[in-house]
C-alpha cells in the first residue's frame, strides 16, 4: 500500500487596516466626466467636470498591512464599476481604474509590515444632484 505524501505550509496571518480615506474633494459638472485621484492625492478631471478649490481636498486611501516578513504580495481591487459612491437617495457614481504606490513587486518589511496608498477614477454620470457621496471598495492582499 502506498500512501501519498502531504505537505502544508503555515503562513502568518495577515491584517489590512484602512488608516485614511480616498477623497475626491469638491468638483462640479455640467454633464458626464471623471475625477481621478492619484495615490499621492493629486487630482485631474476629464469630460464636463471641473475641480473646485473650496471644500475638502483630495487624498489617496492609506492602508497598513501586517503579516509575513520579507514576503512579496499582490494587490487586487474591486472590479471596475462595482464599487459605488452613493448619496443615499438613489444616485451613485462608479469607481474604476484603481492604482497604488506599493511598486511593481511589493514586499513586506523585515517586521512584516507595509504601507501603501490607493487612488482611483470616479465616473460621473449626466445630471447627478449635488451633495455628499460615500461608499466602500475592496482591497485584497495575496502573498506570492
Amino acid at each position: 500500500m502506498c500512501l501519498p505524501w502531504l505537505a502544508a505550509q503555515h503562513v502568518q496571518a495577515q491584517s489590512l487596516t484602512n488608516t485614511g480615506s480616498l477623497t475626491f474633494g469638491s468638483f462640479t459638472t455640467t454633464g458626464a466626466g471623471t475625477v481621478t485621484v492619484t495615490p499621492a492625492g493629486s487630482r485631474t478631471v476629464s469630460g464636463l467636470a471641473w475641480l473646485l478649490a473650496s471644500g475638502s481636498g483630495s487624498t489617496g486611501a492609506t492602508f497598513t498591512l501586517k503579516g509575513k516578513p520579507n514576503t512579496v504580495y499582490a494587490l487586487t481591487f474591486s472590479a471596475n464599476g462595482s464599487a459605488l459612491l452613493s448619496d443615499g437617495a438613489g444616485h451613485s457614481m462608479a469607481l474604476q481604474a484603481f492604482t497604488h504606490d506599493a511598486g511593481i513587486t511589493p514586499i513586506t518589511s523585515q517586521n512584516g509590515t507595509a504601507q501603501f496608498k490607493v487612488g482611483a477614477t470616479l465616473s460621473i454620470g449626466q445630471s447627478l444632484p449635488r451633495g455628499a457621496y460615500s461608499g466602500t471598495f475592496n482591497v485584497t492582499v495575496n502573498y506570492q
